[in-house]
């Protein structure tokens, strides 16, 4: 009998994440079977709100689940702002939730440089993913600093698929920041398709959460199916 392949779940916030963030679980997954699960008003809906309140987070929490309920062996929840509910989810669950960016801040937090240029489309994510790199940095006990900044007109390019413009605004936002720092991370899905890109016009790294989020789905798959032989 083959071996069945990885089944996994990404929930989604925006159509724009779909595309980059099933391009890097294929690239590390050999024949992985994907459930994509959009919900186009979470991130509305906590804009609105003013923050991530219990509806929000139960709301995420009910995605997991139904996931969960229909076999796959982990979950990608590829929106940044609601990064915070995979900690409680795996606790509750015990089973594979990753946010969006965990790998990403793990890398960095690890990774030794002065300081760090977050990029982001949108205030409220840009706000939300500084306070949790900041937090990731802090746990490790390393030094990095973190500054942020928002691309005014990216999530427009990203909606509309237009990656010349796309990097065009983060170039901007990222030059903006000054010739210092040494590297840069994208904070949100939408914008990962431009990462090589911004690296050769940058000259610099810039990190992108979708391919270090779908090794870290690799790794956890492999090590449950091992156990579980």
């Amino acid at each position: 009998m083959s071996e069945r392949a990885p089944f996994v779940g990404l929930i989604h916030s925006t159509p724009a994440a779909i595309a980059p963030a099933t391009a890097a679980l294929r690239s590390e997954l050999d024949g992985v079977r994907l459930w994509n699960l959009l919900d186009d008003r979470l991130i509305a809906d906590a804009e609105e709100a003013g923050a991530l309140i219990p509806r929000l987070q139960h709301r995420m929490m009910t995605l997991v689940r139904y996931a969960f309920e229909g076999g796959v062996d982990a979950v990608l929840m590829t929106c940044s702002q609601y990064g915070s509910v995979a900690p409680s989810a795996r606790e509750e669950l015990g089973r594979p939730v990753y946010g969006s960016d965990e790998a990403m801040f793990d890398r960095i937090a690890a990774g030794g440089d002065a300081a760090v240029g977050l990029l982001a489309s949108l205030e409220d994510t840009r706000r939300d993913s500084t306070t949790r790199l900041e937090a990731a940095i802090a746990r490790r006990g390393s030094q990095v600093q973190v500054r942020g900044v928002t691309a005014d007109g990216a999530s427009e390019a990203a909606a509309r698929g237009d990656h010349v413009a796309l990097a065009d605004r983060l170039e901007a936002a990222a030059r903006s920041l000054g010739d210092d720092i040494p590297s840069f991370a994208l904070a949100q899905y939408s914008l990962t398709p431009v990462a090589d890109e911004l690296t050769a016009r940058l000259g610099r790294p810039v990190l992108s959460p979708t391919g270090l989020a779908a090794a870290g789905i690799r790794s956890a798959i492999g090590a449950r199916a091992a156990v579980s032989q």
